[in-house]
């Protein structure tokens, strides 16, 4: 036995503290000390006694429907768990979902070249008051039933143009742009698997407010030729064990824009990049109509440096 010299942890000097049972013994008492000292300073003070530690109040308790960045999609960002920002810090960064134009109803533009699946994720999202907007023109690179978004919107009375169109002098851009603006109204565009570059005046006429959503974790897998299938075989041929889907505001620039909110999944050795797609898809459908709830909520701003912020309402 060693002489008691850590009578201040509570030990008698029957056990050194540096044993299996002593280390244990500290570890919990300090925990608990720890945890006494943290307590009475966050706790309100009643009956006119001073408050113990600096003079700052303690963190309210979040509600449930206190506002928290997104974690479960955005790769990198603050976990949910840790209660980092105010509905106040949240207006400051650019999304106040209190405000009047949060609450208007926001009318959305779909562009799509092929199937429309996360299109028509997104509509039904319209539909049962997930997302407070409406989908008001679908815009296709294709023309007729043989593309499966323009048959959807066509089963859904919803109103679909061409873009580009070959048979007018600038493509239709000029008549694209007015009927956005003027006809319909929208105030977002969202692209679900448009496979054409955006005109660089038509980005210019929506700043931030143009969403994308690419098979894969961005900045890898993506640019120009990654799209659809080619993306999920490079993965597969890449070796890598996660891939997922990005949503991510326009520019420019192929698959360049601010990254807004990311999902992830598992590539297991033995998968084909058609096992790749159907996990990946799956994550989009959820993903994406989120990340537009947010947006048509007023609950992404923008930090100082370009970079958009998500709130999740939990």
């Amino acid at each position: 036995n060693v002489p008691g010299v850590w009578d201040r942890f509570g030990w008698r000097g029957v056990r050194p503290p540096w044993s299996s049972r002593g280390m244990i013994r500290a570890s919990s008492r300090a925990m608990s000390t720890f945890g006494s000292l943290w307590r009475s300073r966050t706790r309100p003070h009643t009956r006119g006694q001073a408050p113990v530690g600096p003079a700052h109040a303690a963190p309210p308790k979040a509600s449930s429907h206190a506002a928290h960045p997104l974690s479960r999609h955005a790769l990198g960002s603050v976990h949910l768990h840790q209660r980092v920002a105010s509905m106040a810090s949240m207006a400051a960064a650019g999304g106040d979902p209190s405000s009047a134009a949060a609450k208007e109803k926001k009318k959305l533009a779909i562009f799509a070249s092929g199937g429309g699946s996360n299109f028509c994720e997104i509509h039904k999202g319209t539909l049962d008051k997930r997302i407070n907007g409406s989908i008001e023109v679908l815009v296709s690179d294709k023309k007729g039933k043989e593309c499966g978004a323009i048959a959807y919107a066509m089963e859904n009375g919803i109103p679909w143009l061409r873009f580009p169109d070959p048979e007018k002098p600038d493509k239709g851009l000029e008549s694209l742009i007015r009927s956005l603006k003027d006809e319909h109204g929208v105030d977002f565009i969202l692209l679900t698997g448009y496979l054409r570059l955006i005109p660089a005046e038509l980005i210019r006429e929506y700043p931030r407010s143009m969403l994308n959503i690419h098979p894969a974790l961005l900045p890898s897998f993506g640019g120009k030729g990654y799209h659809g299938m080619n993306v999920h075989k490079a993965v597969v041929a890449s070796g890598v064990r996660v891939t997922g889907a990005t949503v991510h505001f326009l520019n420019e620039s192929y698959d360049q824009g601010p990254i807004v909110a990311q999902a992830s999944v598992p590539v297991y050795p033995t998968d084909s990049p058609g096992d790749v797609a159907n996990r990946v898809l799956k994550q989009e459908h959820e993903l994406y109509p989120s990340v537009v709830a947010a947006l048509c909520s007023g609950r992404i701003g923008w930090r100082e440096d370009g970079i958009p912020v998500m709130w999740s309402v939990v």
